[in-house]
């Protein structure tokens, strides 16, 4: 007998994700602590913290990166990493799980770039060998993307030939090359330099000027438990800074959901 990854029945069509009552542990550090939250298809939400918070866990429980000790993670109504028979949840096999990741995308703390391979190919392999598009047109479509993060002419350039901040919006680039209906974004402009990097000839968007608390101000997150707190933009950003924190949003297309991480 076979079962399938279960669908939530209850879910509306637009809640991208849902936890409920998540946990995390590592050892005697429980670190997420029954986090419920809420979100739907096109809302922007930054979670806030201290160091050490369980931002970065909570994000990597979205996408099973992490395995919960207790409660559901729902991503595109589908209950992430497990399913349910004889009235008992079983992890998936890697496979499903690989399934169920293609459809969100997430850009890490210390970008992950291949390093043997150039910034062009760092960007087409995962459309080209986890959504079987033709080479011409990740090779396109990376292009694009490149463009638009400032780094069209780097595209022959390996990691370790760029800065910090330049393999920062090739992790960008290559995350939304798969066209995810979810982004997660642990600190995406941690290594950016605002100064030099604003709108030009490409029309491509500046990041915000970047503060302690926000560097991409959104909006406000509610309350998940001890790992977020509700805030405003206008708290915890300068005046004038939330426009270019709009300007890197668009980077998104309309629909996608942005979960932003701050430390």
């Amino acid at each position: 007998m076979t079962t399938t990854t279960e669908t939530a029945a209850t879910a509306e069509d637009d809640v991208v994700v849902r936890a409920i009552k998540v946990r995390k542990s590592f050892g005697d550090l429980e670190v997420l602590k029954g986090i419920d939250l809420e979100v739907h298809t096109g809302e922007v939400m930054c979670i806030l913290g201290p160091s050490g918070s369980g931002k970065s866990t909570l994000l990597r429980c979205m996408n099973h990166l992490e395995k919960i000790n207790g409660g559901e993670m729902w991503v595109n109504n589908e209950l992430m990493g497990y399913r349910r028979a004889h009235g008992k949840k079983y992890e998936l096999r890697p496979r499903d799980v690989n399934r169920q990741r293609r459809d969100v995308g997430m850009v890490f703390q210390s970008f992950n770039l291949f390093p043997h391979m150039t910034i062009l190919e760092n960007v087409i392999e995962a459309p080209i060998r986890v959504q079987g598009q033709s080479r011409a047109k990740a090779v396109s479509n990376a292009h694009r993307l490149l463009e638009q993060v400032g780094l069209g002419d780097r595209t022959g350039y390996y990691p370790e030939q760029l800065s910090g901040g330049q393999q920062q919006r090739v992790a960008i680039a290559r995350a939304l090359a798969m066209n995810p209906r979810l982004m997660l974004f642990d600190e995406p402009t941690s290594a950016l330099d605002p100064p030099g990097w604003r709108p030009g000839a490409t029309g491509r968007p500046a990041p915000p000027p970047q503060t302690r608390d926000s560097r991409v101000p959104g909006r406000p997150s509610e309350s998940a438990g001890p790992c977020a707190h509700e805030t405003s933009p206008s708290s915890t950003c300068p005046a004038g800074t939330r426009d270019h924190g709009r300007d890197f949003n668009r980077l998104c297309s309309p629909g996608w959901l942005d979960f932003t991480v701050n430390t």
